[in-house]
């Protein structure tokens, strides 16, 4: 074997080992994310809380600019199609999270979210609970649920309403991508 083709097996052979300690790191990371999740939920709340901010911003409802941005195109959309639709929860403390989250399992009533404090958008202001109103109240009944959802998707938000585990129909929140280009410091 000369010295070109042995050059061309040891390249071919770090290429196999990085291809396959890539797939075994895929592997690793995607058996730990199923079979332990919640390690998983408090390695993301641990980053969170150190990257990101909990402190709302010093906006309309303590929501981050950009979100802001978004709900007010959304707002005027839906008023455009004759739906009264306001912003009814912006900004969520941690202690208002932890009491959320309590219900349903520590304190009465049922479950209303599966985010523990620091895992909900609501606590960094990248997210917003929405209603349309009827006669200057809340209407939790609407009948427009479904086109509030496509025009918060319209521009860019994520829908409660497409959740699987607990719908929300209220919520609109920023996709990942934008809190990383957007809301991350």
């Amino acid at each position: 074997m000369n010295k070109t083709s042995r050059k061309k097996n040891s390249i071919r052979n770090t290429i196999l080992i990085l291809m396959l300690s890539a797939m075994l790191s895929v592997i690793l990371v995607a058996g730990v994310f199923v079979f332990y999740p919640r390690i998983i939920a408090r390695s993301i709340s641990t980053i969170t809380f150190s990257v990101a901010r909990s402190t709302a911003y010093d906006t309309k409802y303590g929501i981050h600019p950009h979100l802001l941005a978004k709900v007010e195109k959304v707002i005027a959309e839906a008023q455009s199609e004759g739906i009264d639709l306001r912003v009814v929860r912006g900004f969520r403390d941690m202690e208002t999270q932890r009491k959320f989250y309590a219900q349903g399992r520590t304190a009465p009533g049922p479950i209303i979210t599966y985010a523990t404090p620091g895992l909900s958008y609501h606590n960094h202001g990248w997210a917003v609970d929405v209603c349309e109103y009827t006669n200057g109240q809340p209407n939790w009944n609407s009948k427009y649920w479904n086109e509030i959802g496509k025009i918060g998707k319209k521009y860019g938000l994520v829908w409660g309403g497409d959740w699987k585990r607990l719908v929300d129909k209220p919520h609109l929140q920023l996709p990942f991508y934008d809190i990383i280009k957007y809301c991350i410091y």
